[in-house]
């Protein structure tokens, strides 16, 4: 497969190629790392609020701004696909 930083750009320049990763690396941090979503109920619905990797951060949201409130906090991948999931699981059950 074609490196895509080794193909020329729009103004015909090519791009330089980035050496010293192996590709184990690459795929390493192309990897989805854990992320925390804060979410509340409104009228039956589960909706994120805020995100955040740091669950401590994401706590302190929910305790500042959303104490009142039916919350649930979830972990995910960081996508947003993965995230997504996660909330329409919780509102199809």
């Amino acid at each position: 497969m074609k490196n895509p930083v080794d193909s020329p750009t729009e103004c015909g320049d090519t791009v330089a190629t980035v050496t010293g990763y192996s590709e184990g690396v690459i795929e390493m941090a192309k990897k989805a790392k854990q992320y925390f979503s804060l979410l509340t109920k409104t009228d039956g619905v589960w909706s994120v609020q805020f995100g955040d990797y740091d669950r401590e951060c994401v706590e302190q949201e929910r305790d500042d701004s959303y104490s009142d409130e039916k919350c649930r906090i979830i972990k995910t991948d960081d996508t947003q696909s993965a995230i997504d999931a996660a909330v329409a699981k919780l509102n199809a059950a």
